[in-house]
C-alpha cells in the first residue's frame, strides 16, 4: 500500500536531517537510488580515489558535468563540491556518506 502522508513525512525528515540528499528512490526496504550533493570531503578528488564500492558499498551511477548528467562517469573524473552525484546501494551504506 502507498501512504502519501507517510512518504511526505519521511521526505521532510530526511531533508532536515540529511540536507545533502536531493532525492531518494527506495528500491525496497533496504536499498535505494540516491541523488545527492557532492560533499566537501569529496571535492577535487577523482571518483577512483573515493573507492565508493569498497569503502561504502555504493555504486556511482552518474555525476553532473556542465549542467548535464554523465552516466557511468570516467573513474578519473574529479568531483566538485555542489555538483550532483547519483549512487545506488543499501540504505545503511548511504547513511555512512559524509552528507
Amino acid at each position: 500500500m502507498v501512504y502519501p502522508e507517510h512518504e511526505a513525512g519521511c521526505t521532510l525528515a530526511r531533508s532536515l536531517t540529511r540536507p545533502g540528499i536531493v532525492e531518494l528512490l527506495e528500491l525496497d526496504l533496504e536499498h535505494s537510488v540516491v541523488e545527492l550533493i557532492v560533499p566537501e570531503e569529496f571535492d577535487g578528488k577523482a571518483i577512483s580515489e573515493l573507492k565508493l564500492r569498497s569503502r561504502y558499498g555504493l555504486t556511482l551511477l552518474a555525476v553532473t558535468h556542465n549542467g548535464k548528467f554523465e552516466i557511468n562517469p570516467d573513474p578519473n573524473r574529479r568531483l566538485h563540491k555542489g555538483s550532483i552525484m547519483v549512487v545506488v546501494g543499501s540504505n545503511k551504506a548511504v547513511e555512512r556518506l559524509p552528507v
